[in-house]
């Protein structure tokens, strides 16, 4: 038998299971707040700095986060009008292949490790992501399909109000799923119903100081959700530094 030392050691979960509810016990669900049970590395003898770590699973939430965390960062400082920048063009290239591509992919391996959140969410905003990218392709014509007109000038921002109206219930129901999770999830998907609910409403009143206002609320979004994703990326990779994430869930019996 391999030593723990040796290069052929290998690791196995202690549990053998994955929880997908986020328990206590469960080793997989750190975006949740919870550490993984076990983890054992050797080092790389190319980079000494860097452990070799020999899991079952790596942890999908780091890429779903970061990827969402980045493309709403952008979006919202656009309809912040931050350096007087409006326009959403220079966001569609990052809406399709970061926040479409990678977070849908990390839906698909949220999947597979069991978290029905994450795959709920990672896949949804993945999608998202990629009907945005879609609407404001110029090849797609949705945005000349609803070119102003004298009869109705606004036509054009009630139809995208309407759009994330529909995405704000989604991210609210979401929301309620966190009230177990860990506190800084639970704030990031409060604040981005939030900022959806304002954009949504800016969009439908033509009203550019609460579309302003919603671009703030997602950057707040985005950062608790860089901080969610830096904590499951260093608790996942062994770092030495760790950032607090306390947990919502109750202890079991």
């Amino acid at each position: 038998m391999a030593t723990p030392g040796s290069p052929t050691a290998t690791v196995t979960n202690p549990t053998g299971t994955i929880d997908p509810h986020g328990s206590a016990t469960g080793a997989h669900d750190i975006e949740k707040g919870h550490r993984p049970s076990h983890i054992n590395a050797r080092l790389n003898e190319a980079q000494p700095g860097f452990p070799v770590c020999h899991k079952q699973r790596a942890n999908p939430a780091p890429l779903g986060l970061f990827a969402f965390a980045t493309t709403t960062l952008l979006f919202s400082l656009i309809n912040a009008h931050a350096r007087h920048v409006s326009l959403q063009n220079i966001a569609v290239g990052m809406s399709f292949a970061l926040g479409g591509l990678a977070q849908f992919v990390a839906g698909i391996f949220e999947f597979c490790v069991g978290n029905t959140f994450g795959m709920t969410a990672f896949c949804g905003y993945g999608a998202f992501s990629f009907s945005v990218a879609i609407s404001y392709w110029p090849s797609s014509g949705v945005l000349t399909t609803y070119a102003p007109t004298p009869a109705d000038p606004h036509r054009l921002n009630a139809a995208i109000g309407l759009f994330l109206m529909c995405w704000f219930v989604f991210t609210f129901v979401l929301w309620l799923g966190t009230f177990r999770s860990s506190v800084v999830l639970c704030a990031t998907f409060f604040f981005f119903w939030l900022s959806l609910l304002l954009l949504s409403a800016g969009y439908l009143a033509n009203k550019t100081g609460v579309i302003k206002a919603s671009g703030w609320m997602g950057i707040v979004t985005s950062l608790l959700a860089f901080y969610v994703g830096a904590h499951s990326f260093l608790t996942a990779e062994a770092a030495p530094i760790q950032l607090p994430n306390p947990s919502l869930a109750r202890k079991r019996a």
